[in-house]
């Protein structure tokens, strides 16, 4: 049983998730702590009305590290890229830097 909704909810998650990458312009971290967000409130919601049971004081405080994960993720002020990649504004200040050095030298050379 748990299979077959597992297969369901990943058949509309990765078109999903290729639509938002591409088409919305999110990135793969911030799709996945979003779609983790949905998923521990529907747990919670399905924990309490379907299963009846009692929701306790150590869940919700777990559930509201996970969301501040996501908070951190989503709109956290760390905007510096560890490893692969670069930032647009990274190679826009290159790009100056190197005109800057370039106009340095053409008087330089003109002379």
């Amino acid at each position: 049983m748990s299979v077959s909704i597992a297969s369901i909810e990943y058949l509309f998650l990765v078109p999903a998730n290729r639509i938002g990458h591409e088409q919305g312009a999110l990135s793969t971290a911030t799709l996945r702590s979003v779609s983790e967000m949905f998923i521990i409130i529907a747990y919670l919601v399905f924990q309490v009305i379907v299963l009846k049971e009692p929701l306790k004081v150590n869940h919700v405080v777990g559930f509201l590290v996970v969301l501040l994960g996501v908070v951190v993720v989503v709109a956290g002020p760390f905007p510096k890229i560890l490893i692969g990649g670069e930032r647009a504004e990274d190679t826009q200040d290159a790009r100056k830097v190197e005109n800057d050095a370039e106009a340095q030298l053409a008087p330089a050379t003109a002379a």
